[in-house]
């Protein structure tokens, strides 16, 4: 769906691209284990802004593939900060009989907006696609 706009010629990029964001998402939870919560949540969500405004570069004024890789480390960045966060904050503040609970809030909180925007850019892309 992103291929002609940021001018990526070979779906291989897409693919390296996704298992970068997704290694940098659980290597900044081992790299920034020794921060704060509130450190993590500061740095996530700087992480997020920031890969929106180069995402949206990456698709109009600079379709360039590495920008779109920049915005998706950012992401993964984010997604990794702001999980750790979310999974210290159930440890250190809901009671043990409660946790299973919050944590499968927290997951569905997260997974379910994911799945949709998927879903969404998959139909975005089969309504959008040349015939």
């Amino acid at each position: 769906m992103l291929a002609r706009p940021i001018g990526a010629p070979d779906p291989l990029i897409a693919g390296v691209v996704a298992c970068a964001m997704f290694l940098l998402a659980t290597g900044i939870q081992f790299a920034a284990g020794s921060l704060n919560t509130r450190s993590h949540l500061a740095l996530s969500s700087i992480a997020a802004v920031a890969s929106m405004g180069m995402l949206a570069l990456a698709v109009t004024v600079t379709p360039w593939w590495p920008i779109f890789l920049v915005a998706a480390l950012l992401a993964g960045t984010a997604q990794g900060l702001g999980q750790l966060a979310g999974l210290t904050l159930i440890a250190t503040r809901i009671s043990p009989g409660r946790r299973a609970e919050s944590n499968a809030a927290l997951n569905i909180s997260g997974y379910i907006p994911a799945g949709i925007l998927a879903v969404d850019g998959g139909m975005d892309a089969l309504r959008l696609r040349p015939r």
